[in-house]
């Protein structure tokens, strides 16, 4: 104990003063204090991993969050790009349906209805050669754009896939219709120079605009 002038005046009293300081000090050193310090140590150990787990786990929240709102975007993009192609798909659907209801209400439909009659212009053998199987390519091309028109109203699901895997092999039609290009285009050259009835026809088609041969 250091010696202050004026506090501790003798030996006495400063022997008494060590004596109380040390019983001071080993009331703040008893079991008693030292558990209630551990226990105070302790809880505020906890409190510090929980405020640590508690960072942790805010920071994996707003990991997460930024990776499914990533991840939406992605989505809700290539939704709105597969909505254009199946739009262009769509549109081209209409355009060519179009065409070939033409040819197979103006061209086909007359000249079939003719065969066997005094007005038959061609036999019903060249007209198959010259248009084969377009009636089965409208339906096919007719049943595949409905499907596709019905499932962009639908907007509780914009996949496509499942349509295009129906109808692909009712597109084989086309294998036929395409193998049949050089015998329609050779049976229409022959028509054209053989038979002036078909001509006059063509001719007159072409000047009422209905379709262009």
């Amino acid at each position: 104990v250091p010696y202050r002038r004026g506090i501790f005046t003798d030996q006495k009293r400063i022997e008494q003063s060590v004596i109380l300081l040390s019983h001071i000090d080993g009331q703040q050193q008893s079991p008693e204090r030292l558990r209630q310090e551990e226990k105070k140590r302790r809880l505020n150990l906890v409190g510090r991993m929980r405020a640590f787990k508690m960072f942790i786990c805010a920071g994996l929240i707003v990991y997460h969050t930024r990776r499914i709102l990533k991840k939406i975007r992605n989505r809700l993009k290539c939704r709105k790009h597969r909505k254009n192609v199946v739009s262009e798909i769509l549109a081209t659907e209409n355009t060519y349906i179009e065409s070939i209801s033409k040819i197979i209400i103006g061209v086909v439909a007359p000249l079939e209805s003719a065969v066997g009659t005094p007005n038959e212009v061609i036999s019903s053998a060249q007209l198959n050669a010259l248009f084969k199987n377009i009636k089965e390519l409208y339906s096919v091309n007719v049943s595949f754009r409905n499907e596709l028109r019905d499932r962009m109203q639908q907007s509780s699901n914009d996949l496509y896939s499942d349509i295009f895997l129906k109808h692909f092999p009712q597109f084989r039609v086309y294998y036929e219709y395409c193998g049949n290009y050089q015998n329609a285009q050779l049976t229409y050259d022959a028509l054209k120079k053989g038979n002036q009835a078909f001509v006059k026809w063509i001719s007159r088609i072409e000047h009422l605009s209905l379709i262009h041969i």
